[in-house]
């Protein structure tokens, strides 16, 4: 699973991304139900979404994953998967938007974002 999969261009995406590495967790589903937890970083952040990266086996683009910051849980859809090397990046966008998904305030960064 190599290549770029749906990932947008700065043009396309609907909100601006915060450069910020967060230790996170990413909890994926196999194809019995079975859980396996993946210590991974964020390497920019948007209040409904996330550029991961760190993983070693990616999920599906359109599987659900469950991302842990703290005691925070919360459900993502993968958007697209990126292969660096041998190493995996994720877009994953929020399945509940407009929940607190970071607790956190994300600073408004210059991004190349272009609003619609």
């Amino acid at each position: 699973m190599g290549g770029n999969l749906g990932k947008l261009s700065a043009a396309r995406r609907r909100q601006a991304r915060a450069k910020m590495v967060l230790g996170v967790r990413v909890f994926i589903a196999d194809q019995n139900g079975k859980f396996t937890e993946h210590l991974v970083h964020t390497l920019d952040i948007t209040p409904d979404g996330a550029r991961v990266a760190g993983l070693r086996e990616p999920p599906q683009v359109g599987q659900t994953v469950a991302l842990q910051r703290r005691a925070l849980k919360r459900s993502f859809k993968v958007v697209w998967v990126l292969q660096q090397g041998c190493e995996y990046q994720l877009g994953l966008q929020a399945a509940d938007a407009g929940r607190e998904h970071w607790q956190l305030e994300i600073p408004a960064t210059q991004d190349e974002y272009v609003p619609r």
